[in-house]
């Protein structure tokens, strides 16, 4: 009747076997200046076993109420661990949810093995780079890659930085001092996939095959085309000989700062302002996240001992 974590020998104390979620729902506000996010997340859940309590990774930031089903419940947050009990027992198969109140300073999960990842500040804004363990860092989830689901994803920051999350943007309402923007993710996405860029970008809508978009900060918009230019191309490569593009759209977001490394998320891939080259290391890397979108993102592992199945593809389409 348990929760049951450390389900993935690769990502210890990650997880919870007993129920899966099939939705996320997200309202989010991020303040820039001091790194401040305040959220609130429902999941709606399906018991895979018989329980009476579960658990949730949520990193570094407080939590403030738990309710399941409605009901105001007791809860303990140790390390990332946040354990629920919920208010009366659930049959395997029967749905529930789960609603968290939440809020602090976000920051990466930081492990010994598999090093950082998760929210970061940037010079500038924020990005979320969450492979493979980093989701906890800015919602609370159950962190298992083969429970995908949906996502619907809301978030608030200053009108001065646009936001880009998975999936199809939905609405941009402006107040008076913040825009909230919503995006929707309809096709099943695991947890360390989902993704939120902020930053003070321009959007450049690109002729290709499939909808194709660049959030670029102004200062680096007259060098995109030259680095990214060939991008229609591996589009309409790609398509030809995988299949038609699994999303909605592709996004490309470029940050300011300098990144160690590019990442694909669903539905879009980040790279940093380095990589604004034309040399062929940066050109294969452009190749090989968008690749991604086929291979780890509308494909992805069951147990992260398959990464292979995700990084050989891609690096087969360099």
């Amino acid at each position: 009747m348990r929760g049951h974590t450390d389900v993935d020998g690769y990502t210890p104390g990650h997880g919870d076997a007993s129920y899966d979620v099939t939705h996320y729902d997200l309202e989010l506000t991020y303040k820039v200046e001091g790194n401040l996010l305040n959220g609130v997340a429902l999941l709606r859940c399906v018991a895979l076993t018989d329980l009476d309590r579960l658990t949730l990774d949520l990193h570094g930031l407080r939590v403030r109420k738990v309710a399941v089903d409605g009901s105001v419940v007791k809860y303990t947050h140790r390390r990332h661990h946040l354990n629920v009990r919920t208010p009366q027992s659930v049959a395997k198969g029967d749905e529930f949810e789960v609603v968290v109140q939440y809020a602090g300073h976000p920051s990466p999960l930081s492990s010994r093995s598999l090093g950082s990842a998760g929210w970061e500040e940037l010079a500038d804004g924020a990005i979320v780079a969450a492979q493979p363990h980093g989701a906890p860092s800015w919602f609370p989830c159950n962190d298992r890659p083969d429970n995908k689901a949906g996502y619907r994803i809301s978030l608030s920051a200053p009108n001065t930085y646009r936001v880009v999350c998975n999936g199809e943007l939905v609405s941009a309402t402006r107040h008076a001092s913040t825009t909230t923007w919503v995006y929707e993710q309809a096709e099943p996405m695991a947890t360390y996939l989902a993704t939120a860029q902020i930053g003070r970008y321009q959007l450049l809508e690109i002729d290709a095959v499939v909808p194709l978009y660049a959030a670029v900060p102004g200062s680096l918009v007259p060098t995109y085309d030259e680095a990214f230019g060939q991008q229609p191309e591996m589009l309409e490569l790609f398509t030809r000989l995988f299949g038609d593009y699994p999303f909605g759209r592709y996004t490309v977001v470029i940050t300011e700062d300098d990144l160690e490394i590019p990442l694909e998320s669903q539905s879009l891939s980040t790279f940093g302002a380095n990589f604004l080259v034309t040399d062929w290391d940066a050109e294969r890397l452009i190749a090989h996240e968008m690749s991604h979108q086929w291979f780890g993102n509308s494909l992805t592992l069951g147990e992260w001992s398959d990464i292979w199945l995700h990084e050989g593809f891609a690096c087969y389409c360099e």
